[in-house]
């Protein structure tokens, strides 16, 4: 059995946010039967390629920020290359240009991507 499971896929129209990324699909996953992580989502970003990011949250008023980030690099990679299976398997692949396997995108990980960040993912 696989330890990244993907439920609840929603395909959305891309509609460009803050840092000029798009959010092409939202999605729930479950890890290795132990956590399920509500709100992920496939963006691609101003370059092109294509990240699945674990959900997070802000609140203005409180200046709060959530994150859940992968701390082994093997299920980060298993959850994404998931996330994008899914993604192809509903939309064909429109959408998910460039490198048929994503491979680096999500090579890293750290604190809540920001605009000046991006370069960090690759």
């Amino acid at each position: 059995m696989s330890d990244v499971q993907i439920t609840n896929f929603t395909i959305v129209k891309p509609r460009p946010n803050a840092f000029e990324s798009e959010s092409l699909a939202f999605f729930d996953a479950e890890i290795r039967g132990i956590i399920r992580l509500k709100g992920c989502k496939i963006v691609r970003k101003p370059d092109g390629s294509q990240m699945a990011l674990p959900p997070s949250a802000k609140s203005r008023r409180n200046k709060l920020e959530l994150t859940a980030w992968f701390l082994d690099q093997a299920l980060h990679r298993e959850f994404a290359d998931r996330a994008f299976a899914a993604y192809r398997a509903l939309a064909g692949n429109d959408g998910l240009e460039g490198r048929p396997d994503n491979a680096g995108v999500l090579a890293t990980v750290g604190k809540a991507p920001k605009r000046e960040r991006w370069a960090a993912y690759r």
